[in-house]
């Protein structure tokens, strides 16, 4: 196999997001600042309670109740700002055409300053997304941008070939979103 594709943000921040959401990081960190904010308020609205002639004691129940509703929403926002900023380490790469290849020995990164390659037992899954195909690596993950891609189907049948030659998983998930 041999690609051909030009590196872009967007790609790096959709793998970091992918595998963030995957692992259930994000779900975590969403469940855990929810109930954070819910547990303020509501000790908050305890405090605030001493009779229902204090307009406070009316604001901090109904600020806790939605922020059951609204804090999930603002907190994967934040999360994927977080992500946005985290990919900028690689702006360095962005624009850089690279060639992919895969052999029965290797898999080469190649871009126009360095090369890269990893042994090709070190695949642990190859994974199938609506946009991208990404190669699971023990130290590393490589995506392929499946836009950028002539024929999405040869490589589809070339990796899921790879997939049980490497007697790995092959992953589709079709339907994830952020």
């Amino acid at each position: 196999m041999d690609l051909n594709y030009k590196l872009k943000e967007n790609y790096y921040l959709q793998l970091q997001l992918y595998f963030a959401k995957d692992d259930g990081r994000v779900r975590k960190q969403i469940i855990r600042g929810t109930f954070v904010w819910f547990i303020i308020l509501s000790v908050f609205s305890i405090f605030a309670f001493r009779g229902f002639d204090n307009p406070f004691s009316y604001f901090f129940p109904l600020a806790a109740l939605l922020s059951l509703i609204f804090s999930p929403y603002r907190i994967k926002e934040s999360i994927f700002k977080n992500y946005q900023e985290a990919v900028k380490v690689y702006k360095n790469e962005f624009g850089k055409d690279v060639n992919l290849k895969i052999d029965d020995v290797y898999i080469y990164l190649v871009d126009i300053d360095k090369e890269v390659k990893f042994k090709i037992e070190t695949v642990e899954t190859i994974i199938e997304t609506g946009k991208f195909y990404y190669i699971k690596l023990q130290t590393n993950s490589i995506f392929i941008p499946k836009d950028e891609l002539e024929d999405v189907n040869q490589i589809k049948e070339e990796l899921l070939i790879l997939s049980q030659k490497l007697n790995v998983n092959y992953k589709s998930d079709l339907d994830w979103k952020w």
